[in-house]
């Protein structure tokens, strides 16, 4: 049977893109808010939703956060807090950015659909590599998260070609079954290996 044609392919930011976050960074921030680390990890994405959502902005977040460390929400300390944050995703995985660019130079269009609070979009952005990734689909511009059905129907919509000749690849299972159930083709990442070996197999991609 012959291979899909793909024309786009759909990067996920954080642990595709991004590099994990790594401990150290968590253990700033949760000294930050005051909080053991566990709690702070609870606390952190019980809120992510509606931050990445852009529903609240970064200031209104950590506030959230700050409360339950019993601090006062200083401009400061929530500036420190915004900032460790961005900070903590800017590392990349290079093998995916130079991938993204053998992808482009073969005719495919290549960009990021992502779970990304208002602060660090704006920060995504500036990076010098983002002009390897075009089109650029974020929660917190859309209004709506993954793995839900809207975010997708958006995607779609504003995509050059069809569901069927776009692959998305992230991290988490759940938003590969949303992306699935939309109609997107879809990779479920776990680790560089795996992710290039299912690429060429099903999709037939260069590496």
């Amino acid at each position: 049977m012959p291979k899909t044609q793909i024309k786009c392919v759909l990067f996920d930011y954080g642990n595709v893109i991004s590099l994990h976050q790594t401990l150290d960074a968590k253990r700033k921030q949760a000294a930050l808010a005051c909080l053991e680390l566990s709690r702070f990890r609870k606390l952190w994405s019980q809120y992510r939703p509606s931050y990445d959502q852009g529903v609240i902005d970064g200031r209104e977040y950590w506030s959230h956060i700050l409360r339950h460390g019993r601090m006062d929400s200083e401009d400061a300390r929530l500036d420190e807090l915004i900032q460790a944050d961005i900070e903590s995703w800017r590392p990349v995985n290079e093998w995916v950015l130079e991938w993204a660019q053998t992808l482009r130079d073969s005719g495919m269009q290549t960009g990021i659909l992502s779970n990304m609070p208002p602060e660090l979009v704006v920060d995504t952005r500036t990076m010098p590599w983002i002009e390897r990734f075009q089109p650029l689909f974020f929660s917190a511009e859309i209004k709506a998260n993954k793995p839900y059905e809207p975010i997708y129907r958006h995607v779609i919509d504003h995509l050059d070609c069809a569901a069927a000749e776009t692959v998305f690849i992230d991290d988490r299972e759940d938003n590969c079954r949303g992306a699935r159930r939309s109609g997107l083709k879809v990779i479920h990442h776990r680790d560089r290996e795996s992710t290039m070996t299912e690429v060429a197999e099903k999709f037939g991609l260069p590496d």
